[in-house]
Protein backbone atom coordinates (compact mmCIF):
# COMPACT_ATOMS: atom_id res chain seq x y z
CA UNK A 1 0.00 0.00 0.00
CA UNK A 2 0.86 3.88 -0.36
CA UNK A 3 0.64 6.66 1.45
CA UNK A 4 1.01 10.14 -0.07
CA UNK A 5 2.72 12.45 2.38
CA UNK A 6 2.46 15.50 0.72
CA UNK A 7 1.94 16.09 -3.03
CA UNK A 8 2.72 19.50 -4.89
CA UNK A 9 -0.10 20.72 -7.61
CA UNK A 10 0.01 22.49 -10.74
CA UNK A 11 0.08 26.27 -10.01
CA UNK A 12 -1.54 27.79 -12.93
CA UNK A 13 -0.44 26.96 -16.42
CA UNK A 14 3.17 26.55 -15.47
CA UNK A 15 3.00 23.20 -14.32
CA UNK A 16 5.51 24.74 -11.11
CA UNK A 17 6.10 21.98 -8.58
CA UNK A 18 4.40 19.17 -10.12
CA UNK A 19 5.93 16.51 -7.68
CA UNK A 20 4.47 14.33 -4.74
CA UNK A 21 6.23 12.42 -2.50
CA UNK A 22 4.87 8.40 -1.48
CA UNK A 23 5.67 6.08 1.60
CA UNK A 24 5.43 2.49 0.97
CA UNK A 25 4.39 0.55 3.67
CA UNK A 26 7.15 -1.82 3.92
CA UNK A 27 10.97 -1.56 2.95
CA UNK A 28 12.01 -2.12 -0.87
CA UNK A 29 14.52 -5.42 -1.15
CA UNK A 30 17.14 -4.20 -3.88
CA UNK A 31 18.44 -6.97 -6.30
CA UNK A 32 19.13 -6.98 -9.96
CA UNK A 33 16.06 -4.91 -10.68
CA UNK A 34 15.36 -2.30 -7.91
CA UNK A 35 18.10 -0.23 -7.43
CA UNK A 36 18.60 3.24 -5.37
CA UNK A 37 19.30 6.40 -7.48
CA UNK A 38 21.03 9.73 -6.39
CA UNK A 39 19.41 12.96 -6.26
CA UNK A 40 21.68 16.22 -6.39
CA UNK A 41 20.81 19.43 -5.00
CA UNK A 42 20.47 22.30 -7.79
CA UNK A 43 21.73 19.89 -10.42
CA UNK A 44 22.33 21.88 -13.67
CA UNK A 45 22.06 20.64 -17.25
CA UNK A 46 23.32 21.62 -20.57
CA UNK A 47 20.95 22.44 -23.30
CA UNK A 48 21.20 19.52 -26.00
CA UNK A 49 22.47 17.02 -23.37
CA UNK A 50 21.53 13.46 -23.59
CA UNK A 51 19.31 12.25 -20.75
CA UNK A 52 18.02 8.99 -20.39
CA UNK A 53 13.75 8.60 -19.48
CA UNK A 54 12.08 5.45 -18.67
CA UNK A 55 8.73 4.84 -18.04
CA UNK A 56 5.65 2.90 -19.13
CA UNK A 57 4.42 5.38 -21.01
CA UNK A 58 2.49 3.95 -24.44
CA UNK A 59 4.73 3.45 -27.88
CA UNK A 60 3.64 5.74 -30.64
CA UNK A 61 2.95 3.85 -33.98
CA UNK A 62 1.49 6.37 -36.22
CA UNK A 63 -0.90 9.23 -36.05
CA UNK A 64 -4.62 8.65 -37.66
CA UNK A 65 -5.45 11.84 -39.25
CA UNK A 66 -3.48 12.05 -42.59
CA UNK A 67 -5.13 16.17 -42.19
CA UNK A 68 -3.08 17.01 -38.92
CA UNK A 69 0.48 16.69 -40.73
CA UNK A 70 -0.19 18.46 -43.50
CA UNK A 71 1.61 21.36 -41.68
CA UNK A 72 4.71 21.33 -39.94
CA UNK A 73 4.71 21.77 -35.85
CA UNK A 74 1.01 21.17 -35.81
CA UNK A 75 0.28 20.01 -31.89
CA UNK A 76 -1.81 16.54 -32.38
CA UNK A 77 -4.11 15.79 -29.51
CA UNK A 78 -3.06 12.10 -28.00
CA UNK A 79 -6.44 11.07 -29.05
CA UNK A 80 -5.28 11.02 -32.52
CA UNK A 81 -2.20 9.09 -32.18
CA UNK A 82 -2.48 4.84 -32.75
CA UNK A 83 -0.38 3.88 -29.64
CA UNK A 84 -0.47 0.45 -27.66
CA UNK A 85 0.34 -0.07 -23.61
CA UNK A 86 3.60 -1.01 -22.90
CA UNK A 87 4.37 -4.75 -21.86
CA UNK A 88 7.82 -3.76 -20.38
CA UNK A 89 9.77 -1.00 -18.83
CA UNK A 90 10.75 1.17 -21.69
CA UNK A 91 13.43 3.58 -21.58
CA UNK A 92 14.75 6.19 -24.50
CA UNK A 93 17.56 8.67 -24.64
CA UNK A 94 16.10 11.99 -24.58
CA UNK A 95 17.69 15.53 -25.84
CA UNK A 96 17.55 18.77 -23.34
CA UNK A 97 15.94 21.66 -25.08
CA UNK A 98 16.31 25.17 -24.47
CA UNK A 99 13.74 26.86 -22.63
CA UNK A 100 11.63 28.41 -25.48
CA UNK A 101 11.22 24.91 -27.02
CA UNK A 102 8.98 23.83 -25.22
CA UNK A 103 6.07 26.35 -25.38
CA UNK A 104 3.43 23.52 -24.15
CA UNK A 105 -0.11 24.77 -25.26
CA UNK A 106 -1.57 27.63 -27.64
CA UNK A 107 -1.75 29.81 -24.44
CA UNK A 108 1.92 30.31 -24.17
CA UNK A 109 2.85 28.05 -21.01
CA UNK A 110 6.60 27.67 -21.01
CA UNK A 111 8.91 26.19 -18.22
CA UNK A 112 10.50 27.73 -15.37
CA UNK A 113 13.79 27.35 -13.12
CA UNK A 114 12.02 24.18 -11.52
CA UNK A 115 11.37 22.58 -14.88
CA UNK A 116 12.94 21.21 -17.67
CA UNK A 117 12.17 20.77 -21.33
CA UNK A 118 13.37 17.89 -23.13
CA UNK A 119 12.62 15.47 -26.45
CA UNK A 120 12.69 15.54 -30.11
CA UNK A 121 11.60 13.36 -33.06
CA UNK A 122 11.31 9.46 -32.20
CA UNK A 123 12.51 10.49 -28.32
CA UNK A 124 10.25 11.80 -25.66
CA UNK A 125 7.40 10.55 -23.64
CA UNK A 126 4.01 9.48 -24.23
CA UNK A 127 0.56 8.61 -22.55
CA UNK A 128 1.35 6.97 -19.14
CA UNK A 129 4.95 7.89 -18.66
CA UNK A 130 4.08 11.04 -15.65
CA UNK A 131 6.28 10.75 -12.43
CA UNK A 132 8.82 8.52 -14.40
CA UNK A 133 12.62 9.38 -13.93
CA UNK A 134 14.62 11.42 -16.08
CA UNK A 135 18.56 10.57 -15.32
CA UNK A 136 21.68 11.87 -16.00
CA UNK A 137 25.40 10.11 -15.34
CA UNK A 138 27.42 12.55 -12.82
CA UNK A 139 30.95 10.91 -11.72
CA UNK A 140 29.65 7.31 -13.20
CA UNK A 141 26.21 7.10 -11.13
CA UNK A 142 23.37 7.75 -12.52
CA UNK A 143 21.47 10.87 -10.65
CA UNK A 144 17.92 11.88 -10.92
CA UNK A 145 17.27 14.52 -12.67
CA UNK A 146 13.49 14.97 -13.42
CA UNK A 147 10.19 13.33 -13.36
CA UNK A 148 8.23 13.40 -15.73
CA UNK A 149 5.13 15.96 -15.83
CA UNK A 150 3.33 16.65 -19.20
CA UNK A 151 4.24 17.30 -22.44
CA UNK A 152 2.67 17.53 -26.38
CA UNK A 153 3.41 15.87 -29.75
CA UNK A 154 3.94 17.97 -33.06
CA UNK A 155 3.61 16.77 -36.59
CA UNK A 156 6.63 16.20 -39.07
CA UNK A 157 5.99 17.77 -42.63
CA UNK A 158 3.65 15.25 -43.23
CA UNK A 159 4.76 12.51 -41.85
CA UNK A 160 1.82 10.50 -39.66
CA UNK A 161 5.00 7.41 -38.81
CA UNK A 162 6.97 10.49 -37.10
CA UNK A 163 6.49 12.71 -34.79
CA UNK A 164 8.01 14.91 -32.25
CA UNK A 165 7.52 14.57 -28.88
CA UNK A 166 8.93 17.76 -26.31
CA UNK A 167 8.02 16.83 -22.47
CA UNK A 168 8.25 18.98 -19.14
CA UNK A 169 10.25 17.47 -16.39
CA UNK A 170 10.24 18.76 -12.86
CA UNK A 171 13.85 19.31 -11.54
CA UNK A 172 14.29 16.83 -8.49
CA UNK A 173 17.16 18.77 -7.22
CA UNK A 174 15.34 21.86 -6.69
CA UNK A 175 13.26 20.07 -4.06
CA UNK A 176 16.15 18.75 -2.02
CA UNK A 177 15.28 20.62 0.98
CA UNK A 178 11.16 20.04 0.85
CA UNK A 179 12.52 16.18 0.51
CA UNK A 180 14.53 16.26 3.47
CA UNK A 181 12.07 18.26 5.98
CA UNK A 182 9.18 16.03 4.58
CA UNK A 183 11.29 12.93 5.15
CA UNK A 184 12.72 14.08 8.50
CA UNK A 185 15.97 13.80 6.37
CA UNK A 186 15.53 10.06 5.32
CA UNK A 187 16.10 11.06 1.92
CA UNK A 188 18.84 13.29 1.49
CA UNK A 189 20.92 15.03 -1.62
CA UNK A 190 24.46 15.31 -2.55
CA UNK A 191 25.87 18.92 -3.21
Amino acid sequence: MLHLLVGFKQVGENYENDLALIELEKNLTFNANVHSICIMKDLKADEKEIAVFAGYGRPFYYIRNQSLVEKDKQVIPPEELFMTNAESLQETPIALQPWGDCKMNASGTRINSTTACGGKTAHGTTDGDAGGPLMLIRDNKWVLFGVASTGRYESIGGDRLAMDHYGLYTKVGQYCDWLSETTGKAVECGA
